[in-house]
């Protein structure tokens, strides 16, 4: 599985007008010079960050290619299309990244039980990917900051972290992928 990164000026420009003041001129230079700096970052990694999001979540790649739109004037990531806005701090970016790619693996098999239908399922979405994301940033990042304020900030994102970290020792005890994981926490488990 490889990311194939790209700058589209039609998405940056419809991205634009969704987010930005009216007379926002996009610059495609300096998208597409951020761009090659933060693919020579994200290749460092990409390999291993890869497998060990198939590994963890219990879930092959559906492709060999995906391809991750990058954008100058978005405040959001998206997982589909793959989308990151570019930082001035390459690592929240590929934070970002990483966050965005467990959402698309996850998403790459039609289980439902991942995308329970209940008034939290925004919340329970991410306490698997939280679970992933953790073991990722600790392995590859070691001592730095695991999440972005922005994740903090976000009741959804916030409690599914808090969640997330009181799951994950008997996440690793359990041995099981975060499918299988997160099947026998619907069902009732670990209450």
């Amino acid at each position: 599985m490889k990311i194939d990164f790209v700058v589209s000026l039609p998405y940056n420009e419809l991205m634009a007008k969704a987010f930005c003041k009216k007379n926002f001129k996009v610059n495609l230079t300096n998208i597409k010079e951020w761009t090659r700096g933060f693919e020579k970052e994200w290749r460092k990694h990409e390999r291993k960050i890869l497998n060990k999001i198939e590994e963890y979540s219990g879930i092959k790649w559906k492709e060999d290619k995906i391809k991750c739109y990058v954008v100058g004037n978005s405040p959001i990531s998206i997982s589909s299309p793959l989308t990151i806005p570019i930082f001035k701090n390459k690592r929240v970016a590929l934070k970002c990244l990483v966050h965005e790619l467990i959402h698309v693996n996850i998403a790459g098999v039609n289980k439902p039980l991942l995308s329970p239908k209940s008034k939290e399922a925004q919340t329970f979405r991410h306490i698997g990917l939280y679970l992933i994301y953790n073991q990722i940033m600790k392995k590859f990042f070691p001592g730095e900051k695991i999440y972005l304020r922005s994740e903090l900030e976000n009741p959804r994102y916030k409690k599914a972290i808090e969640i997330s970290k009181k799951l994950e020792p008997k996440w690793k005890k359990s041995n099981k992928n975060i499918y299988e994981f997160m099947k026998y926490y619907l069902k009732g488990g670990f209450s």
